[in-house]
């Protein structure tokens, strides 16, 4: 739900037309390069800047993909809750997480600093970093971000000790 939510807030910011098409939830429509383009769009602004090394499967096989993108969230994935992860929610269990988490996140990231937030105060063992760009920081700012998850993943080893 968070994610259509933020989804919803980010399809505002683009052009109507792109907002257009990306709220349709016509099979047809999914399939011309019209909406691959919107898709694109939207990728560029809230996924990664260097396209094409980070697409989705829906660039890749769009008639595959996108049935399977339908099945986990429905026609409308832009603009509403659906398919087979209505109403999941996790958030009552986040708390019981003991592992460490290391939740990364672009600064024009799809996931809203509100919702990252959420997660921080529901983790009770995370430590959240915010890369500049979009959220494939692994692409994006690949050097930073390996030297980020070293980071993390020896002061995690040194609390073992």
């Amino acid at each position: 739900a968070r994610l259509v939510e933020d989804r919803t807030i980010n399809l505002q910011t683009l052009d109507p037309a792109t907002q257009e098409l990306l709220a349709d939830a016509n099979p047809e429509t999914r399939l011309t390069s019209a909406y691959t383009e919107a898709q694109r769009a939207y990728a560029r602004r809230f996924t990664s800047f260097r396209l094409p090394q980070c697409l989705s499967l829906s660039w890749n096989a769009p008639v595959f993909a996108g049935s399977v993108e339908q099945a986990l969230v429905g026609a409308h994935p832009y603009t509403q809750e659906g398919g087979s992860l209505i109403g999941w929610n996790v958030e009552d269990r986040l708390s019981s997480i003991n592992t460490p988490v290391f939740l990364t996140r672009g600064a024009s990231d799809e996931i809203s600093k509100n919702t990252t937030e959420l997660l921080r105060s529901k983790l009770p063992n995370v430590k959240v970093q915010t890369f500049s760009g979009a959220s494939c920081s692994q692409i994006d700012d690949w050097e930073i971000f390996l030297e980020s998850l070293d980071n993390f993943v020896n002061s995690v080893e040194r609390k073992k000790l």
